[in-house]
């Protein structure tokens, strides 16, 4: 019962009109999204709490993120007469508007049937509503500044024209994407005004258009004041695609600035590989995604660009890989893959080595070493630094990603010798060449020692 009230509440916060635009006392002036939220509360799309209070980084359910919608959209749902989805019951708050967003074909529902209406709706499930409820084209836009988001995850044209249309990026969030963090309320706001207000290019066609809609009828038009935006549009780079076999001795592919080469291949075991990419002019970008089985990514590396070639020798294990390169000049690219067999014991995610809080590790970043890899684990929220120390006077560079297990808050990102509230859960870090000695093609063996204080 306490927990029902407490939802009733937060959707209420979320749903009621207000009788004029609220001042709400969490949100600073200084805070990313505040006037899309003062927008959309005027508007009386939302509402904040009986306290005052809007709770920005509090989640947004999917059932509560369509209504949100269909609210800006100006649409009305139809009454529904049948349940639509075997956890949508007849009579509850949202069945009207999940029903009539499943004929109009905004939204679908899981294999088994349901459709999750409590669920905490994802960043990228949220983003597709937003195209499809208001209508938006999903405009062919330039390569992703994005690098957790293969090109083959179901959500990518979304987030490519939610970037063209300056739906994207989340505030801080300039380089990931994601995708499968919680949507909080004042992103929430952030994307859905972005979304109302976005400029859309009067030369997009009627079938990209049509596409974030799939096969929604004429009837399901939003209010003019979304449908109503001209601009002018961008031309697409063009992508290949191919499968290939490891080991790869060289194929070479003509290339224009801009132009994209997906090549996807798989491994039945472990091994250790060394990718090249080269060309005569500006080294292009390479970024290799391990992709699960419903298509999304944890799991990738990113490669270092030396003179004309990016490279990277990663540690695998079995499974789905995908390798993405963009072309940066005009020169053709040939890429190699070379099998190893074994590594140095931590060149990826799955030989990442443990770190214990409190406790120091050492290690040697050789010359052909893309990383060495460690993992953190934290089972409560904690107060912590990734302390990097290099043996010399070298700048080497650290990262730290979260892995799925764990829930980001707002904007912020963990950063290396930096203190930051990291919550629970399983984190990887990488310990890189120093960027100098990568730009100046000097790579050296780097000594180091990493701890988690």
């Amino acid at each position: 019962m306490r927990r029902t009230a407490s939802a009733l509440a937060l959707l209420a916060s979320l749903l009621v009109a207000p009788a004029a635009l609220a001042a709400f006392s969490d949100v600073p002036a200084n805070y990313p999204y505040k006037a899309s939220i003062d927008r959309l509360a005027g508007m009386g799309v939302i509402k904040g709490n009986p306290d005052g209070t809007y709770q920005p980084y509090a989640p947004v359910n999917r059932a509560q993120m369509l209504t949100l919608l269909y609210r800006a959209a100006g649409l009305t749902p139809a009454t529904a007469t049948a349940k639509c989805r075997g956890d949508v019951p007849l009579g509850a708050w949202f069945t009207d508007v999940v029903c009539d967003a499943i004929a109009r074909e905004f939204v679908s529902g899981y294999a088994d049937g349901t459709f999750g209406p409590d669920k905490t709706v994802s960043r990228a499930e949220a983003l597709k509503m937003t195209f499809t409820v208001l209508g938006l084209p999903l405009i062919q836009g330039e390569v992703l500044t994005y690098t957790d988001i293969p090109s083959s995850a179901w959500f990518h044209p979304f987030v490519a024209a939610a970037l063209q249309l300056r739906i994207l990026p989340f505030a801080g969030g300039e380089t990931l994407f994601v995708q499968h963090q919680p949507l909080a309320r004042g992103e929430a706001a952030g994307m859905i005004d972005r979304g109302m207000t976005a400029t859309v290019p009067s030369t997009s066609s009627s079938s990209e258009r049509s596409a974030s809609t799939s096969s929604v009828a004429s009837s399901t038009q939003p209010s003019s004041a979304v449908a109503s935006r001209t601009s002018t549009s961008r031309t697409a780079q063009r992508t290949q695609k191919a499968d290939i076999t490891l080991p790869l001795s060289g194929r070479t592919e003509g290339a224009g600035v801009g132009d994209n080469f997906v090549y996807t291949f798989s491994r039945t075991s472990k091994a250790t590989i060394r990718v090249s990419a080269k060309t005569e002019g500006k080294a292009p970008s390479c970024t290799l995604y391990k992709i699960e089985d419903d298509g999304l990514t944890f799991e990738y590396y990113v490669g270092s660009a030396t003179g004309g070639e990016c490279w990277m020798r990663v540690a695998l294990s079995a499974g789905k890989y995908q390798l993405e390169l963009s072309s940066r000049d005009t020169f053709s690219i040939t890429t190699a893959i070379d099998v190893l067999g074994s590594g140095d014991g931590n060149d990826g995610f799955g030989d990442a080595r443990p770190l214990e809080l409190g406790k120091h590790a050492s290690g040697d970043l050789v010359e052909d070493d893309s990383a060495d890899w460690f993992t953190v684990v934290f089972t409560r929220q904690t107060q912590a630094m990734v302390v990097l120390t290099p043996a010399s006077t070298s700048t080497m560079q650290c990262t730290i990603y979260p892995l799925k297990d764990v829930t980001l808050a707002g904007f912020a990102w963990p950063v290396c010798n930096q203190t930051f509230m990291f919550e629970r859960g399983t984190y990887v870090i990488g310990v890189l060449h120093s960027l100098s000695a990568l730009q100046q093609g000097q790579r050296r063996k780097e000594a180091y020692t990493i701890r988690v204080k």
